[in-house]
């Protein structure tokens, strides 16, 4: 399926109206069902949906790794995993955060959001990394150039996995910040990508969802050239992320864990 489509528009430009064609992005439905339970539908960008599907299930908890998935397909809008024998998943889902919902740009319940907020039942992410403030900033730009559709229609978001040294691994486009996200974790850990020396960049606003996301693949720097909210900066502190907003130009807002970059 394409990814953006051509519409007709009426145009206003410095007091002139034309009749033109515009280019908008496309938006697709994606189910995503576990042993034949349904757990959660995506509004998304069509493509990547095996990316997106492993990778969101990471993120959530619902899966600790691809081997514990017996089996995939897709077909019909409909994502269906089969787990290995032995996996609880009734647990899994009593503890993840997903569950039966829509996701579009909305985080999660109440419940859920406090005791992330806090840290709870996320690991630590402990790591060592130190990356250069310049190879930060310059993966911004790199980003923005390799997000193609955004530059095409201005409606994705992009998130993107460097290395310690700023050279691109993985990037991914959407509709939406966390699942521009969870195809990018997506991508890496299907072809066994370690996330220790790396770090995240992103244009998504990091609230604590998004956070916790990063922590459970325990990349232990996250970039945004948006804003943090309160919580993320409460997920970050509580599992030990380095959390940076607005890298831009020639500078950054460093929230959390400054010493992993070097000035």
């Amino acid at each position: 399926m394409e990814r953006t489509l051509s519409v007709k528009i009426t145009r206003l430009k410095s007091g002139e109206v034309s009749e033109t064609q515009d280019k908008v992005v496309r938006e697709n439905i994606l189910i995503i069902r576990v042993n034949s339970r349904q757990v959660v539908g995506v509004v998304y960008l069509p493509g990547e949906e095996r990316e997106l599907v492993f990778g969101h299930l990471f993120t959530t908890g619902v899966i600790e790794n691809p081997n514990e998935v017996q089996d995939y397909t897709y077909s019909n809008y409909t994502a269906n995993i089969t787990l290995k024998e032995g996996i609880d998943i009734e647990d899994r889902l009593a503890t993840c955060i997903t569950g039966r919902r829509l996701v579009t740009s909305a985080c999660g319940p109440p419940e859920y959001f406090i005791q992330l907020k806090q840290g709870l039942g996320i690991p630590k992410v402990m790591s060592d990394l130190r990356v250069k403030s310049d190879v930060i900033l310059s993966s911004a730009k790199i980003m923005n150039d390799e997000a193609m559709i955004f530059r095409e229609t201005g409606g994705t978001h992009a998130a993107a996995l460097f290395s310690e040294q700023g050279d691109l691994m993985y990037l991914s486009e959407d509709v939406g910040r966390h699942n521009a996200v969870d195809k990018v974790i997506g991508a890496a850990i299907l072809s066994g990508k370690s996330f220790d020396k790396s770090f995240l960049m992103s244009t998504g606003r990091q609230t604590v969802d998004m956070v916790v996301k990063v922590a459970r693949a325990s990349i232990p720097i996250v970039a945004s050239l948006s804003a943090a909210t309160d919580s993320g900066v409460s997920a970050a502190e509580s599992t030990n992320i380095t959390l940076i907003g607005f890298t831009r130009g020639k500078r950054m807002n460093i929230y959390t864990n400054p010493q992993r970059v070097i000035l």
